[in-house]
């Protein structure tokens, strides 16, 4: 071909046979989407409302990129931005009404805290003076002694003549010029203040050996058959001597009693395996009463005395209904919901007590019936009948939830009150036939030993005893000086320790003394005094002015214990 028909060939040729390429070609590459904001989307939408609004309802495809949606999309944050003020003021007055609220709700529980800190601080316990020692009616068994002033060797120095004296003795009646001399023996070699007027040295130690003595009598074995084995027609030489142990014993109980009576004997005290019963007649006391319509100040006499038995089983509380002798019980209250109303409000307390608190279960003149002691609130206590059955129930063993438990109080003291000569006297003699094992309703088993008697006076075929002086120390202050102690063991009453106490401010200036107890036949005793579920632990004495004849001159600080 030549040039000028080249072109035209090839052309011809490549028409008549299609190109086959000898590699496959490559896939084109995916359209490339084109990423949009909110701007996009929004023209997007504006353009199809145009367009419906123009040919219909219809909706028109502007691109395949495009997604169909609906025609009318929802718009948040539709509320207007500008309200009226009326709504403005309302929200102001709904917020300040609120926080009104809220600031009387925090006033009146500010209010109700500050009332009850005050209740409680008008009821705590106040002692100034050793005269409030009378609050605490345990009986001391360790006496704890100690000073800076001076050693407390003179203890182990008292004049034997004068331990375990008479009660004129311990009033201060002359005493024999041996006495005499050899109480100022002792103070020539230990107490050299003293020597300056012998009258006064001789009365002062003869108080204080009076305040460290005591009378009594430990109860014998009880025979096992009673009295009755030993009033057999030939009794052997031992169940003479059981009978006359136990003729003794009864003789000293009984004297205990006629001498309460007649006021020569102030205070004494049953002291058994399982509870103990302290009496107190003329002489002793004075105590601050926490039980309702009674005086503040109480103080026993011959015509009135007190007693409290400490702790008390059910058997002993059923013995003493059954036999028509009255007791109280001090009823205290747990802080629980079940105690309060229906809308879950308790009943405001007194000191942690409910104001009735000594409402007891005491017998009427109608059996056994039930019946609260007097202050008590009419209110609070079931009908006579009522009671009566429940109680029916709990001795015949069935399970029966008293009126007390419903209301949310229990007994946290087991103490029992007897005040009155009456009542007084018919414990005394109902406990007699019950160690006697003489026959009593609803006694339960009488102890195979009869119980201790102690006194600080006299009575019938007692034994007179004295403290003992455990032990006598000289210590180191690591501040500087030296500090003396004592301990002392035996039984001391109230009265006694507080005269211990007073006598021992003619000799120092300040000093403190620890007393303890027997915590199982004494906690509790003080549920009808001041002190309530506590005892005095310690009692630190100091002197504020010159002179001790002054009660005002003195510094007392009491420390109380659970």
């Amino acid at each position: 071909l030549c040039s000028a028909e080249w072109p035209r060939a090839l052309v011809a040729a490549m028409h008549a046979a299609p190109f086959v390429p000898a590699v496959a070609a490559a896939a084109p590459p995916p359209a490339k989407r084109i990423r949009r904001g909110a701007s996009s989307f929004i023209r997007e939408q504006q353009v199809r409302r145009s367009l419906a609004s123009q040919s219909g309802d219809a909706l028109v495809q502007v691109s395949d990129d495009f997604a169909e949606a609906p025609a009318q999309a929802p718009v948040a944050f539709a509320e207007p931005i500008s309200v009226s003020s009326s709504d403005v003021t309302e929200g102001i007055e709904r917020y300040y009404d609120a926080a009104t609220q809220g600031r009387r709700r925090l006033d009146g529980r500010s209010a109700a805290k500050e009332a009850l800190q005050e209740s409680k601080s008008a009821h705590e316990p106040v002692l100034l003076s050793s005269e409030d020692m009378g609050n605490d009616l345990s009986v001391k068994n360790t006496l704890r002694l100690s000073t800076s002033h001076l050693s407390f060797r003179w203890l182990r120095r008292l004049p034997p003549a004068l331990l375990c004296q008479s009660q004129r003795a311990v009033d201060g009646a002359k005493c024999s010029p041996l006495v005499r001399d050899a109480v100022m023996e002792v103070c020539r070699e230990c107490l050299p203040s003293l020597t300056e007027a012998p009258d006064k040295a001789v009365r002062w130690m003869d108080r204080i050996t009076a305040c460290m003595s005591w009378y009594q009598l430990d109860g014998p074995l009880r025979p096992e058959n009673g009295l009755q084995q030993a009033r057999a027609p030939a009794p052997t030489a031992e169940e003479r001597a059981a009978r006359r142990r136990v003729e003794e014993w009864d003789e000293a109980y009984r004297s205990l009693e006629v001498l309460l009576r007649q006021g020569v004997v102030p205070t004494f005290s049953i002291v058994t395996d399982r509870f103990t019963v302290s009496v107190f007649g003329e002489g002793s006391g004075p105590w601050v009463s926490s039980r309702p319509g009674s005086t503040s100040q109480q103080q026993p006499t011959r015509e009135a005395p007190c007693a409290v038995m400490c702790p008390s089983m059910d058997e002993l509380r059923m013995m003493l209904q059954e036999n028509h002798v009255p007791f109280e019980v001090a009823l205290l209250r747990i802080d629980s919901p079940a105690a309060g109303g229906a809308d879950g409000a308790s009943e405001p307390k007194v000191g942690g007590r409910w104001p009735a608190e000594s409402e007891a279960i005491v017998p009427s003149t109608h059996g056994s019936a039930l019946v609260a002691a007097p202050g008590a609130t009419a209110a609070k206590v079931p009908e006579e009948d009522t009671r009566a059955e429940l109680w029916a129930l709990r001795r015949d063993g069935e399970s029966v939830v008293s009126p007390e438990d419903m209301l949310g109080k229990v007994v946290l003291s087991e103490a029992l009150w007897f005040e009155g000569a009456w009542r007084v006297h018919a414990l005394l003699d109902v406990l007699r036939q019950h160690f006697l094992a003489a026959p009593l309703p609803a006694s339960p088993p009488p102890p195979s030993r009869l119980p201790r008697l102690i006194s600080p006076s006299p009575f019938g075929h007692a034994t007179a005893r004295c403290a003992e002086v455990i032990k006598t120390q000289t210590l180191q202050n690591p501040a500087g000086g030296s500090v003396y102690t004592a301990e002392l063991g035996g039984f001391f009453f109230p009265r006694q320790v507080r005269m211990l106490l007073e006598m021992l401010r003619v000799l120092l200036p300040s000093f403190s003394c620890a007393m303890l107890a027997d915590a199982r036949h004494h906690t509790g005793i003080n549920a009808f005094t001041q002190l309530g579920m506590r005892h005095i632990e310690s009692v630190e004495c100091e002197r504020t002015q010159g002179g001790c004849a002054a009660a005002a001159g003195w510094k007392w600080d009491f420390k109380l214990g659970t």
